[in-house]
């Protein structure tokens, strides 16, 4: 991060960011500080490449030449709902005028070039490491020379520590992302054009309908990457609670979200999901309502539309059915895309999978 954007490096490192430091961690600051780093390795080392793209990848390459040995996390928990129908997305990306979608090819064409020369520079690893059952078989069918490690993801070991707590079923729980200017969209210069008061209006109003008909106060889940500071929290008249998502889950009666990461946590504990289809979303990146609609149609959740004016149609008949999940889809996204079958030769977490392979 301080070789990529310095000034972002800066405003991240706030504490109202809450930002995790061990003493173990270092930060590059220079190339200078890099490239010594680079040359003082010795013995066996192992390299594992977390951020992808192509300057992180080059540092990967050198690496690998100065000796390491790779290992790569493979997680195709969700390359199903990757799959590209070009019609489609420029349907979609025409709604916003056909500058924007020569922007967006021009930026995919860019994309596209970076992809092919980090094919070029690209090392076999020598290890796989894999926290789900769908990523495993599909290394398998490969058949690969490199060896193969099952994990435990951390979401799965935070689900583990409380799944035996009894459940309060006091709330709805709205998953918040940051998305009118989220950490992904900073950090790669994502266009978006999602107004940050007029989205969390509109969200207000939705989470307004749902504790009128239902009698249940609904709560924030804080992203978090979202600040603490007050000037970045969204006037709303809601307060955020920070670094309580799982256990707020826990104590959740349905969970409101998008396509957030965090949404797992519901699917492991048997929770009702209503997903929120902003079109908008489509400005910044067309998987997100890829993932979206890829999360919903496995567990068959409640999707809420709402166009580019931030405008939706909330039919009643959503609260007939609205608290039966049903258990079998549940169970089986969580045994294939959240975790296994069969736990034998299941590493407790990936730092366990890694000091295996040493």
């Amino acid at each position: 991060m301080p070789l990529a954007n310095k000034k972002l490096f800066k405003i991240y490192s706030n504490k109202n960011y809450r930002t995790i430091s061990h003493s173990k961690f270092i930060f590059i600051k220079s190339y200078k500080h890099l490239f010594k780093k680079i040359s003082g390795i010795k013995g066996k080392t192992y390299v594992l490449n977390e951020v992808g793209g192509f300057f992180h990848n080059l540092i990967e390459f050198f690496l690998i030449k100065k000796g390491c040995l790779k290992i790569k996390k493979f997680d195709s928990a969700f390359a199903n709902y990757n799959n590209t129908n070009i019609y489609e997305d420029f349907k979609r990306i025409l709604n916003y005028g056909y500058l924007f979608l020569i922007k967006k090819i021009i930026t995919r064409l860019i994309i596209y070039f970076k992809n092919f020369l980090l094919k070029i520079i690209s090392i076999d690893p020598s290890y796989y490491i894999t926290p789900n059952e769908i990523s495993y078989d599909e290394l398998k069918e490969k058949k690969l020379n490199s060896k193969i490690f099952k994990y435990n993801s951390s979401l799965f070991n935070q689900f583990k520590k409380i799944a035996h707590q009894k459940s309060k079923k006091n709330n709805i729980v709205f998953i918040d992302q940051e998305l009118e200017k989220s950490w992904e969209q900073k950090v790669g210069n994502y266009t978006n054009l999602v107004d940050k008061q007029k989205y969390w209006n509109c969200l207000n109003e939705i989470f307004n309908y749902f504790e009128k008909k239902l009698k249940i106060k609904v709560i924030i889940a804080a992203h978090f990457r979202r600040s603490k500071d007050k000037k970045n929290l969204p006037n709303i008249g809601r307060k955020f609670i920070f670094d309580k998502t799982p256990e707020l889950i826990k104590n959740s009666k349905l969970v409101i979200g998008h396509h957030s990461i965090a949404l797992n946590y519901a699917i492991l504990m048997q929770k009702p999901i209503v997903l929120l289809d902003f079109r908008l979303f489509d400005s910044s990146n067309l998987q997100n309502n890829k993932h979206l609609y890829f999360l919903g149609k496995k567990i068959s959740a409640i999707i809420i539309h709402i166009d580019t004016k931030y405008k939706f149609n909330l039919n009643k008949k959503i609260f007939k059915n609205l608290f039966k999940n049903n258990k079998k889809k549940y169970n089986n996204f969580g045994n294939y895309y959240l975790g296994f079958r069969k736990y034998k030769n299941v590493h407790q977490n990936i730092w366990s999978a890694i000091s295996r392979i040493s």
